[in-house]
């Protein structure tokens, strides 16, 4: 056998019994009318909703759990990101320094090319002026000289 409670949430109001003239007291209504009935003992149902209850509360914890992880999930990506702009910053930095040692390699070996060039052209009028020498010096009948 099952019992059903309900519940019923009337707006509560306060009636005040008139007051009798000259300090006599009105009689009560019956007790039993004014408290509220006893409960019955506990039913199948009241152990339903006690099961309800526990399973709600653990699937609160899990709930809290599930929102814990994530929260921490959010923080751990954060703390990657905030690592990853250090690393960042340290990358570009090294990256700086390699590209001014390219820069300096790179204008040394220009430097370098350009004094080789300057001696070449060197060599190459110190050559056309021997020629030069030589073939007047051969075409006056001298001969070599230095």
């Amino acid at each position: 056998m099952l019992i059903y409670r309900s519940t019923v949430i009337v707006e509560s109001t306060v009636i005040r019994p008139p007051q009798s003239p000259k300090g006599e007291t009105p009689k009560s209504p019956p007790s039993s009318s004014s408290k509220r009935p006893h409960s019955p003992p506990t039913t199948e149902e009241d152990d339903l909703s006690a099961a309800a209850k526990r399973r709600r509360v653990s699937t609160d914890k899990e709930r809290g759990k599930r929102m814990f992880g994530a929260l921490m999930g959010t923080l751990s990506s954060f703390q990657k990101q905030s690592l990853n702009s250090k690393t960042v910053g340290k990358r570009a930095e090294i990256d700086a320094r390699v590209k001014e040692r390219v820069q300096k390699e790179k204008e040394e070996m220009e430097a370098n090319r350009e004094k080789e060039e300057r001696e070449r052209r060197q060599k190459e009028e110190e050559g056309k002026e021997r020629n030069e020498r030589e073939t007047v010096c051969f075409s006056l009948g001298l001969g070599l000289i230095y």
